[in-house]
């Protein structure tokens, strides 16, 4: 890498290495047998260059040929890319436990052995199919520049996501648990998916009406995914954010405060730098319902005059190779700060409603605006604070900012449904939900 970023250097005025290497695995089991196991590593250079205020960049699966590699992003120059900003120079960020060497016992074998576990224990208590999708990560990245700066971190993830299909469906409850190296899941929160399910059994036919819902977890991206939006110093540049020059002002509930904390310890995603270098902070995005700012990485803080918030990374909104996608402004470590109730109180403050555990379509609708209309997959219909079945082809609609200007409760109690989100159950009141 420094042997590439010596070259770059001979022939621009700021140069950057990235390079990452992925290790993964996983097994998908349905109904019992395997249907689908994949392994595949993934690992490449990225190289950015600075001439005459342009960016250039290209990048590589290996780096047998430095010269090619130069040459394709002086190249990419002519593009005429402008930018403002510079690379960043060394600074310290925090250590964090990122990798857990155990990782490296997780061999296909083991993986099948955990997920059967799993599997055993759900069954021993439900006539359900149980499937079952499990893996692993094993990485590194690692970052230089012109600047000084070099940054290193090593990842490993393990995963198992157990799904509880009901019958004659593809409709399932599934719960996510994460670990950095072999865990089991949570006996408690295993229980908490089979009463999820088991409530959910018989299909209601339920009028359509307004009414309240609780966004469980792991549906509260379809939320984020439209804050996300707004929020982003993209967009703000752009001046197609509705929250353009709104900092300070009252946007929703007093009762949420939304966040990006990347290095919070709890969540095994944390991280002490982002994909440019930059060190990551925690980010108040609303306190106490009032709009604190947009997250940033350093093209769009420069553009917009501010400091870059540790947030540019190499991800897609439909995923593809890290390695060809430039930084861009993502939030990738998003909170809700939690409430007071708990999930009871929560379900006993429900005269009639929804429970949204999981969605479809929650790309449809203007995103930017905040609009949503997505597919209940599955809701639970609640009346008198019970849970009486599931909703038949249900649907919630809405606006976001709507949504959360009308926040009846939020849980106690913090969960993480992929890796990098916590989030407590939210119930909102006077939403829009059809049934069958």
């Amino acid at each position: 890498m420094k042997q590439l970023l010596d070259k770059a250097l001979e022939k621009v005025d700021e140069a950057e290495v990235y390079y990452l290497k992925n290790d993964v695995g996983s097994i998908v089991i349905r109904n019992g047998e395997i249907e689908d196991m994949d392994s595949s590593i993934l690992s490449g250079y990225a190289l950015k260059v600075i001439r005459d205020g342009r960016l250039g960049t290209a990048y590589t699966a290996n780096l047998l040929d430095r010269d090619e590699l130069v040459s394709n992003a002086l190249a990419s120059l002519e593009g005429g890319m402008e930018v403002s900003f510079s690379f960043p120079g060394p600074s310290d960020v925090p250590d964090m436990e990122s990798y857990d060497p155990a990782n490296e016992e997780l061999t296909f074998s083991e993986l099948k052995r955990r997920a059967e576990g799993v599997i055993d224990t759900l069954k021993a208590s439900t006539t359900a199919q149980v499937d079952a999708y499990t893996g692993f990560v094993r990485g590194s990245n690692t970052i230089i520049n012109s600047a000084g700066l070099e940054r290193d971190i090593s990842i490993s993830r393990y995963y198992i996501t157990p799904s509880l299909l009901f019958p004659n469906t593809e409709t399932s409850v599934s719960k996510s648990f994460r670990f950095l190296g072999p865990g089991d899941p949570d006996p408690d929160l295993l229980r908490e998916q089979l009463w999820l399910y088991n409530s959910g059994l018989e299909v209601m036919d339920i009028e359509p009406g307004r009414m309240k819902v609780m966004f469980m977890p792991s549906s509260m991206y379809t939320i984020f995914w439209r804050v996300g939006a707004a929020t982003s110093a993209r967009t703000v540049y752009d001046r197609t954010s509705p929250l353009c020059g709104r900092e300070g002002e009252k946007i929703i509930s007093e009762d949420l405060s939304i966040y990006n904390d990347p290095l919070d310890p709890s969540a095994i995603s944390s991280t002490p730098f982002d994909d440019e270098g930059v060190p990551t902070k925690r980010l108040e995005l609303f306190t106490e319902g009032v709009y604190r700012s947009c997250f940033a990485n350093l093209d769009y803080a420069s553009k917009l005059g501010i400091e870059p918030t540790g947030n540019g990374f190499r991800q897609g909104m439909w995923g593809g190779n890290p390695i060809s996608q430039p930084p861009a402004p993502n939030i990738n470590h998003p909170r809700i700060a939690t409430g007071t109730h708990s999930f009871e109180q929560l379900l006993g403050e429900m005269d009639r409603g929804v429970i949204v555990i999981g969605v479809l379509g929650a790309h449809s609708g203007n995103i930017l605006n905040g609009d949503f209309s997505v597919g209940l997959s599955p809701g639970l219909y609640v009346e008198n604070g019970e849970v009486v079945g599931r909703v038949g082809d249900g649907m919630v609609a809405g606006n976001v900012y709507d949504l959360m200007r009308n926040v009846a409760a939020i849980e106690n109690r913090i969960h993480e449904p992929d890796g990098r989100a916590l989030f407590p159950c939210v119930l909102f009141d006077d939403v829009s939900v059809t049934g069958k």
